[in-house]
C-alpha cells in the first residue's frame, strides 16, 4: 500500500510541476488572446468624432488594452512566482473551475478567452521548453498551424445541413379557395418620404433631406441615462433623451381618400448599423395596399460595441416613442395646411414591431390606455388612440410595467411570429405573451401564433441578415439550415399584410389563416409549422390553470387510467432554467409493457355538462404537442367522442391534423455549444391546435364529454391543453 501511495505522490508532483510550469504560458496565452478580441470590437467604434479622430481614439484605446495586458500578465507571474508551490496549482484548478463555471453561465467570450489562450499556452510552453528534440518541436508547431487552420475554416463556414428535412406533401392543403397571396402588391400607388426632428448627424434623410419636420419628446421620465455612457451617446446622436427624435420612413398612397396607418419598430442591434432601413418590404407591400406605413427609427435607443445596451430597461421608452408617433400623426391630420391632413384613419391603427420592438407595441398597447404615467403621476400620458392590433415578430418578454408582474395585453386583436432557428431570442418567450393576453366575452378580438421551424432572428429585417449575434459569438452560429432570406420575409409579408386587412376589416377573407396555417400553404416556403389560435368564440372547457385538483376542473371531470404519467403541471421551454410558458398543461404518458393494470388501454377521460343553447356549427377543439421519443409517424391514438343521446364517436388524431416530427435544433456549428449553452434539449416542444369540426364532431354543443384512447401507439407522452368548444 505504502508503494501505491508513493506512485501516487510521484505522479501528482510530476503532473504539479507541468502545471505549474504551464500556467504563466496561459495567462499569456489568454491575454493575447484578449487583446485580439478587444481588437475585434474596436474595429467598429464610431463615437461621432468623425474618422479621423475616431481613428486615432482607437488606436489611443487599443495601445491602452495592449499596456493594460501586458503589465497584468507581468503582476500575475510576479505574484504566482511568490507563491508557495502548492499554492500554486490552487490557483490554476481556480482557472479549471472558472472555465466549467462560466461555460455554465454562458460568458461566452470569456470561455474563448480561455479556450483559445489555453491553446496558445501549449503551443508556447512546448516549443520553449528545454530538453524536447526539435522534431517533436516542429511537429507541434505544424499541428497547432494545421488546427487553427481548420478551426479558422471551420469559423468562416455557414455550418451543417444538420436539421429535420421537410417532407414534400406532409401536411393536408386547407387552401382559401379564388385567393390571391397576401403577399401580393396592391393596386394602389404610392410615394415615399421622411420626416425628422432634424438633429441627425449620420443620416441625410433624417436631417436637412427631411421633408416634414416633427417635434422631439423627453424620456428621461421613464429612462435615466448619465455619465460616460450618456455623454458618448450624446456625442454620437447630437441629442441626449431629453430631446429623442421623432424620425420615420413613410410609405403612403396616393389617394385621397383616409388610409389606416401602420407602424413598424426594429429591435435591438449595433446602433451603428441603422436598424429602420430593413422593413422596407413591408413598407412598399401594406402602402400598395391601402395603408400609411411608417418604419419608426429607435436606434438612438440601442446598443453598441464600445459600450453596453440598456439592458431591456428603455423597453418602456420604445413603447413610448411609438405613441409619440401617433401623437405627430394626429396632430398632422388635424392641421388643414399639412399634406396629410385628414389623410389619416386614425380609427384604424396597427403596430408591429420585432424583438424588443415587438415588445415595444405590446406596452404601447396597454400604455395607450393609460391617463397618466403609473410611477410618475406629475407625467400626463393621454395617448387613447384606437389600436386594432399589434403583430409582434421574435419579441422579448423583460419589461414588467409593475415590479413583479408580467406585462398583460387585454382585449386586442394579436399576431405572434416566431422562429425557431432564432439564435437571438433563442426560446419562443412570444408565446408567454400570448398565453397572458385575455379576450373579453362577446368581443370581435383574436390572438393567434405562427411558428416558423427554419427561420432566424434576423432575417425579418434586412439589415440584420443571418447572424443573429456580434463578434465573436456570430462565428459559431449554424446558419446553413436557414430558409433563404426572401422566403423567410415572406412569412412575414403573407402573415402581416393578411392581418392589417383582417383588423382594419378591410376583408374578412384571410380570417382562417389565423386559425390554421394549412390555409396558406400555398403562400409559404416548404417548412414545418405550429399555430395557435383564439377568440372570444372559444369556450374553454379544461385549461388546467384554475387549481392542482387533477380529478376536476370549473366545468369537467377529469380521470386517467393506466398511464405510466398523468400530471398537471407547467409548460417549460428547452432553456436550462426551463423556463415557463406562463401555461399549465396536462402530461400525458403510456406504456403497454409498462402501465399500472396491463389488463386495459391507457386512457384519459373528460366529462362535462352539454349546453342547452346549441349551435348547428359548433366544434371541439384542443391543444397538443408530442414529447415523448415516440416519433410522429408512429404516433397514433383514437378520440372518443360522447354525445347527451349516450351515442359516441372514433375518429383518429390524424383524422384531423398533422403530428409534426421532433424539429433538431442545432443553432452552432459544434455540438458541445449546442449542449452547453443555455439549452437542456435540442427540441422545443410547441402546441398544435386541432379542431374537431362539425363533420367528425356534429354538433359539439351536445358533447357531454370526450376521452383519449392510447390504443394504437405502443407508447408516447403527450401534452395537452385547451379542450374547449367553438362557438362560430
Amino acid at each position: 500500500m505504502k508503494k501505491i501511495f508513493a506512485k501516487l505522490k510521484k505522479a501528482g508532483l510530476k503532473t504539479a510541476t507541468f502545471i505549474g510550469n504551464l500556467l504563466p504560458s496561459i495567462i499569456i496565452g489568454m491575454m493575447l488572446t484578449l487583446m485580439i478580441f478587444t481588437f475585434g470590437n474596436l474595429q467598429s467604434l464610431n463615437i461621432g468624432y468623425g474618422k479621423l479622430l475616431d481613428i486615432l481614439i482607437f488606436i489611443t484605446l487599443f495601445i491602452v488594452v495592449f499596456l493594460a495586458s501586458f503589465y497584468l500578465s507581468k503582476l500575475i507571474l510576479y505574484i504566482l512566482r511568490k507563491l508557495p508551490f502548492k499554492t500554486r496549482h490552487f490557483a490554476f484548478l481556480g482557472v479549471i473551475y472558472g472555465f466549467i463555471s462560466v461555460i455554465d453561465a454562458n460568458s461566452t467570450i470569456i470561455n474563448y478567452v480561455l479556450l483559445i489562450g489555453s491553446v496558445f499556452a501549449l503551443l508556447f510552453y512546448f516549443i520553449t521548453k528545454k530538453g524536447i528534440h526539435k522534431y517533436i518541436k516542429y511537429t507541434l508547431f505544424l499541428g497547432t498551424v494545421t488546427l487553427f487552420v481548420f478551426l479558422i475554416f471551420q469559423l468562416r463556414s455557414d455550418g451543417k445541413d444538420n436539421y429535420t428535412k421537410y417532407k414534400e406533401g406532409f401536411y393536408t392543403n386547407l387552401t382559401l379557395k379564388n385567393t390571391e397571396t397576401p403577399a401580393k402588391e396592391g393596386t394602389n400607388k404610392y410615394k415615399q418620404l421622411t420626416y425628422a426632428s432634424k438633429k441627425d448627424r449620420h443620416r441625410n434623410e433624417f436631417a436637412e433631406n427631411a421633408t416634414l419636420k416633427s417635434d422631439s419628446v423627453d424620456l428621461s421620465h421613464f429612462l435615466k441615462l448619465k455619465g460616460f455612457n450618456n455623454t458618448v451617446r450624446k456625442t454620437f446622436w447630437g441629442h441626449d433623451l431629453k430631446e429623442a427624435p421623432l424620425n420615420g420612413r413613410v410609405w403612403y398612397p396616393e389617394t385621397n381618400d383616409k388610409s389606416p396607418i401602420v407602424l413598424i419598430v426594429h429591435g435591438n442591434h449595433s446602433m451603428h448599423d441603422f436598424s429602420d432601413i430593413g422593413y422596407d418590404y413591408l413598407g412598399e407591400l401594406l402602402a400598395s395596399k391601402g395603408n400609411i406605413v411608417v418604419s419608426v427609427d429607435e436606434n438612438f435607443l440601442n446598443g453598441a460595441s464600445m459600450f453596453h445596451d440598456f439592458r431591456q430597461n428603455e423597453n418602456l421608452s420604445r413603447g413610448i416613442i411609438l405613441l409619440e408617433h401617433l401623437k405627430q400623426w394626429r396632430k398632422w391630420n388635424s392641421d388643414e395646411a399639412h399634406i396629410f391632413f385628414n389623410k389619416v384613419d386614425l380609427n384604424n391603427i396597427v403596430l408591429v414591431g420585432h424583438s424588443r420592438g415587438g415588445e415595444a407595441v405590446g406596452i404601447a398597447a396597454e400604455m395607450n390606455k393609460l391617463n397618466k404615467y403609473h410611477k410618475d403621476g406629475n407625467v400626463d400620458l393621454d395617448y387613447n388612440f384606437n389600436i386594432k392590433g399589434i403583430v409582434q415578430i421574435a419579441p422579448t418578454d423583460f419589461h414588467d410595467l409593475v415590479k413583479g408582474q408580467d406585462l398583460v395585453i387585454k382585449d386586442m386583436n394579436y399576431l405572434l411570429i416566431h422562429s425557431l432557428f432564432d439564435s437571438d431570442v433563442s426560446t419562443p418567450v412570444g408565446n408567454r405573451i400570448y398565453n397572458r393576453l385575455r379576450i373579453s366575452d362577446s368581443t370581435n378580438y383574436f390572438k393567434s401564433v405562427i411558428s416558423s421551424y427554419r427561420s432566424n432572428h434576423g432575417q425579418f429585417n434586412t439589415s440584420w441578415g443571418s447572424y443573429d449575434s456580434g463578434f465573436p459569438r456570430n462565428l459559431t452560429l449554424n446558419v446553413k439550415p436557414l430558409l433563404p432570406e426572401e422566403q423567410q420575409r415572406e412569412i412575414a409579408k403573407v402573415y402581416i399584410s393578411a392581418f392589417v386587412e383582417t383588423v382594419t376589416e378591410k376583408s374578412n377573407t384571410y380570417k382562417n389563416l389565423f386559425k390554421d396555417f394549412r390555409y396558406g400553404l400555398d403562400w409559404l416556403p416548404k417548412d414545418y409549422y405550429t399555430s395557435q389560435y383564439e377568440d372570444a368564440n372559444v369556450e374553454n372547457i379544461v385549461d388546467y390553470e384554475d387549481d392542482m385538483d387533477i380529478l376536476n376542473s370549473e366545468r369537467a371531470t377529469l380521470f386517467g387510467e393506466n398511464l405510466v404519467t398523468w400530471k398537471e403541471n407547467a409548460q417549460t421551454m428547452r432553456n436550462s432554467g426551463k423556463s415557463s410558458y406562463d401555461n399549465r398543461v396536462v402530461t400525458l404518458k403510456w406504456d403497454k409493457k409498462d402501465t399500472i393494470n396491463t389488463k386495459g388501454l391507457a386512457k384519459y377521460d373528460i366529462n362535462w355538462e352539454p349546453k342547452n343553447d346549441s349551435l348547428s356549427n359548433s366544434s371541439l377543439s384542443f391543444y397538443m404537442a408530442n414529447i415523448g421519443k415516440t416519433k410522429a409517424d408512429s404516433l397514433d391514438f383514437t378520440i372518443q367522442l360522447r354525445y347527451k343521446d349516450s351515442t359516441s364517436k372514433e375518429i383518429s388524431i390524424k383524422d384531423i391534423g398533422h403530428i409534426n416530427p421532433h424539429l433538431e435544433l442545432n443553432l452552432y456549428k459544434w455540438e458541445f455549444l449546442n449542449d452547453f449553452d443555455r439549452f437542456s434539449s435540442k427540441k422545443e416542444y410547441l402546441l398544435q391546435r386541432y379542431v374537431i369540426d362539425p363533420k367528425f364532431s356534429g354538433n359539439a354543443n351536445d358533447l357531454t364529454g370526450m376521452s383519449f384512447i392510447f390504443d394504437k401507439a405502443e407508447k408516447g407522452t403527450i401534452i395537452l391543453d385547451k379542450i374547449s368548444l367553438i362557438n362560430d
